[in-house]
């Protein structure tokens, strides 16, 4: 589906979309300074509800980039694990959706929506981003803009956790068009572990194309991981070594691991 130059170019994508989520972990001023740097102006969505929610409103030419901020606080870390539970979400008709994910969002909801309806009455594009419990929140971001006719370029979700459950999972594909990409990255053979959450046992379901980043590869779907795994085999001696193993996942999950790792492979320097 990808040859080489195309995969240079999602590279280049969800290297900015990363850079996009790190930038909403960062308050003022030190936001407006980075920032400045990628070429954005900035504006900071702090509602200073219960959930502790934020998010930042990115602009440049004809483009808005809304991040949401990932886990970095303990209201952020009970909504993840409420998340275990799942409760009904105005915007989707059936099924449900993690229920901390959906009360994070409700509370960006009304300043997401000001913005977005800025942005598409000027002609820019919209793209939705988000690491972690941010990558959470850009579901329900889609659905929020969907119901009030705002279209949205697509959303690119970076080692987010299971949000919907399997009933809402199958009417979003049958409902939903706006291109969602999930990305995973691998670091020394070993997943994000937050990806792995809520278990599938409790009928968690991942939305998106997935997207593998692992090293210098680039790894689409389920059918091309089985591939890959038979391809790089872990040697029986890692096997013994749990905790290495979980450490290694755990840095997987880390944002700026993987934009080193994107800008490894197009050699651009991480600063």
């Amino acid at each position: 589906m990808w040859g080489e130059g195309s995969i240079e170019t999602l590279d280049r994508m969800l290297l900015s979309a990363v850079r996009a989520a790190r930038l909403a972990y960062l308050n003022e001023p030190d936001l407006q300074v980075a920032a400045r740097g990628y070429g954005y102006s900035a504006d900071l969505i702090d509602p200073g509800g219960r959930g502790d929610a934020q998010a930042v409103v990115l602009r440049r030419a004809g483009l808005v980039v809304i991040a949401y901020r990932g886990s970095s606080s303990r209201s952020d870390f009970r909504a993840d694990v409420r998340s275990l539970w799942r409760r009904r979400y105005r915007h989707l008709p059936v099924g449900r959706m993690g229920a901390g994910f959906a009360d994070q969002h409700d509370e960006l909801e009304a300043a997401i929506l000001r913005y977005a309806w800025r942005a598409a009455d000027s002609g820019d594009e919209i793209v939705l981003v988000g690491h972690s419990l941010g990558g959470a929140l850009v579901l329900p971001g889609v659905l929020t803009l969907r119901a009030a006719g705002i279209r949205v370029r697509h959303g690119i979700t970076m080692g987010a956790p299971r949000v919907l459950n399997t009933r809402s999972a199958a009417w979003w594909i049958e409902s939903v068009d706006t291109p969602l990409w999930r990305v995973v990255h691998v670091r020394h053979g070993a997943v994000d572990i937050v990806t792995r959450a809520p278990p599938s046992s409790f009928g968690a379901r991942h939305m998106g194309l997935p997207v593998m980043i692992a090293g210098y590869e680039t790894i689409f779907g389920r059918p091309q991981w089985r591939e890959y795994k038979r391809s790089h085999p872990v040697p029986w001696w890692k096997s013994l070594q749990p905790v290495s193993r979980l450490v290694g996942a755990i840095q997987a999950h880390l944002a700026a691991s993987l934009e080193e790792t994107l800008a490894e492979r197009l050699a651009v320097s991480v600063s």
